[in-house]
């Protein structure tokens, strides 16, 4: 009996919607998974909702203006992404809880190099949106910032989803003058991942859970009425570079996302 309370406890406490089948967690693995597993970590410009669980960033949030999304289309004033090129580890996450690394996605893609399986640090807080000044342009490179993001799915369709909010969305290309010009101000953008129990190795007994899905919403006021537009892509290896094939109903997965993570608060 006192084995199957213990169970329950650590089942109900999971913001997750499935256990995973074994609790490795690379080279630094938490004392305890009892307890809340989901931590806040509020950046300058967007927040990290971190899993200490599948030692994950689950979901991020920031608000797309039209000031900023004026900077990243314009290369004179944007941040050159060289400047801060090397994913580094985010100081305000306990260090027991950083288990990707630069030195993993490099052993496990050399692994990788001639099946179709390599994977990028694909970003939740993109970086494309937050290079409108150093502090943002820093932040958005934290490794825990990222999860394993198949390459082809991460440089293709789910970049367009990426840029749709800042290109067709924050802002407008005007034929006539050859320029943005501003359309939506404060878009609240949420960026998450849903994950099971699907892990990625690099060899050498290191592991990092990859995500069955990405997906995107945002939420605007269009003609003053709130507007919703909302993406789930599959974290596959696949072929497709279409955003609207992904596009998907908000409530759907609104649903969808508790399915993984039942005690995920969500504004949307």
């Amino acid at each position: 009996m006192k084995k199957i309370t213990i169970l329950a406890i650590l089942f109900y406490t999971l913001g997750c919607g499935q256990i995973p089948t074994k609790t490795n967690y690379g080279v630094n693995e938490p004392q305890s998974t009892i307890g809340p597993d989901i931590i806040t970590v509020k950046h300058t410009y967007y927040t990290n909702y971190f899993d200490t669980l599948y030692n994950s960033e689950i979901m991020g949030k920031y608000v797309q203006t039209i000031s900023n999304s004026l900077i990243t289309v314009d290369t004179s004033r944007n941040i050159n992404r060289k400047l801060v090129a090397e994913f580094k580890e985010d100081p305000l996450i306990p260090a027991r809880f950083e288990t990707a690394t630069n030195e993993f996605y490099s052993k496990y893609n050399k692994l990788h190099k001639t099946d179709g399986k390599m994977v990028d640090k694909g970003h939740e807080n993109p970086y494309s949106a937050f290079d409108f000044n150093e502090v943002a342009a820093s932040e958005s490179m934290y490794i825990q910032n990222t999860c394993p993001q198949f390459s082809f799915f991460n440089r293709h369709q789910w970049e367009a989803v990426e840029q749709h909010v800042i290109k067709q969305v924050s802002l407008v290309y005007d034929e006539n003058s050859k320029h943005y010009k501003p359309n939506q101000d404060s878009i609240t953008v949420y960026t998450g991942v849903l994950i099971s129990k699907n892990k990625i190795t690099d060899g050498e007994n290191h592991y990092l859970y990859i995500p069955d899905y990405y997906w995107k919403v945002i939420s605007y006021k269009k003609g003053g009425v709130l507007t919703y537009e909302a993406w789930l892509g599959p974290n596959t290896v696949n072929n497709d570079t279409n955003p609207d094939d992904i596009k998907t109903d908000v409530s759907k997965l609104h649903s969808f996302i508790l399915s993984y993570y039942p005690n995920l608060k969500l504004e949307f």
